[in-house]
């Protein structure tokens, strides 16, 4: 028995993921686009929130197998019912995908995820993506619509100068790295509520094809460990 497990070791690779992380949702997006699953006889009916685009239905919990340019492939998918992850309006059962490859590499099924990521920054967007933070974790609670940088009004050109400035930052990693200078920076909107912060945000990620990713610094629970972990794990390209 300890023989078997150490070569099931050594010629299956896996990787874990659940759905509170982005990949979960990217990597659905790659299953979907290819029709890995297209020849699955168990399945699961759903509200189509399983990979934000799904055509309605999705693999029931349990093994399911595919074959992918040369590979054989599992799936293991978990749904735990009685723990939930999302917003408070909009709760989900949590669930845990167990992806398998026979003689495989870690590396392959990370392609695939960022492959899923990639259509995901292209089909059917209607604006930035928003990400809000959810205990330890960020969460994607989908879409906020495009706007326009010239439809937030001011009387002077600051906003111009701050947009110029993010597309020079943008541009300017290896300024950074060639300087040994940290590759970040920070701005800070003040003024009173409703006149136009976030419109402001919601144009520059418009403009700039970033997400949002949103917290409440106000958050007793908040403490400075769990803003520095936060921020060293936001979502990528915000």
């Amino acid at each position: 028995m300890a023989l078997y497990r150490v070569i099931v070791r050594r010629v299956w690779v896996s990787l874990t993921l659940d759905n509170r992380s982005a990949a979960y949702r990217h990597f659905c997006i790659w299953m979907e686009q290819n029709n890995v699953l297209s020849h699955s006889r168990h399945v699961r009916m759903t509200d189509g929130k399983w990979a934000r685009g799904t055509k309605g239905y999705a693999p029931a919990p349990g093994q399911h197998w595919f074959f992918w340019r040369g590979k054989i492939c599992r799936l293991g998918r978990d749904i735990n019912e009685k723990s939930k992850v999302g917003a408070s309006h909009n709760q989900r059962p949590m669930e845990v995908l167990n992806v398998t490859v026979l003689f495989g590499k870690v590396e392959t099924i990370l392609g695939w995820i960022a492959e899923g990521r990639a259509l995901s920054q292209t089909r059917d967007r209607i604006g930035p993506g928003l990400h809000i933070l959810k205990g330890d974790w960020w969460d994607h609670v989908g879409d906020v619509p495009r706007r326009s940088i010239n439809t937030v009004l001011v009387d002077d050109d600051r906003i111009e100068k701050v947009l110029e400035d993010m597309r020079w930052f943008y541009r300017a990693s290896d300024w950074y790295a060639e300087r040994g200078v940290p590759w970040r920076r920070g701005y800070l909107f003040y003024c009173p509520p409703g006149t136009g912060k976030s419109s402001l945000i919601r144009a520059l990620a418009s403009d700039l094809s970033l997400d949002i990713a949103s917290l409440d610094i106000g958050r007793v629970t908040l403490t400075d460990d769990d803003l520095r972990e936060a921020m060293m794990c936001a979502p990528r390209g915000r």
